[in-house]
């Protein structure tokens, strides 16, 4: 099955930020160990740091905002459990992202805007993307369905 240049470059890039996130682990990695000990400096009102923890009663880490290795802005919130849960990221090229997973560390959703074109992929419990959802530039909308090898079985485009 051939798909639109759209929807291809849609499910390409999602495929490339689910690469790149190593199911997530890689963002996850950055933001655990990312900034190190930089201390904090205050100006005033401002507190200015490569590297913000929040950490719950019992000293665990729950959520981490850092700078990733290059030099992007991320946010990591992690379950009870410590497994991350949630990404929000402004990649490298300066396309925001949002990354959900499940209680099993899978990731499971993620949504972006890239060259101005905003797509939402939704992967299996094993992390295989099954499903592509984007709007072209004009606007139209395009969907992809995989199956579990990653081949497409069905695409919905005007």
């Amino acid at each position: 099955m051939k798909l639109s240049p759209f929807l291809l470059s849609a499910a390409k890039y999602l495929g490339l930020l689910l690469a790149a996130a190593g199911g997530g682990a890689a963002m996850t990695l950055a933001l655990a160990v990312g900034g190190g000990g930089t201390a904090a400096a205050a100006d005033g009102d401002v507190v200015r740091a490569s590297r913000f923890e929040v950490v719950d009663a019992a000293g665990k880490s729950r959520a981490v905002l850092a700078a990733l290795p290059d030099g992007s802005p991320g946010l990591r919130l992690t379950d009870a459990t410590g497994k991350a849960r949630m990404l929000l990221a402004v990649m490298g090229d300066g396309s925001p992202s949002l990354v959900l997973f499940d209680a099993r560390g899978e990731q499971r959703a993620m949504l972006t805007v890239t060259d101005d074109m905003p797509m939402l992929g939704l992967s299996d419990a094993v992390g295989q993307q099954r499903v592509v959802l984007g709007l072209a530039h004009d606007g139209s909308a395009a969907l992809a369905l995989f199956d579990a090898a990653g081949n497409i079985v069905q695409t919905v485009e005007p």
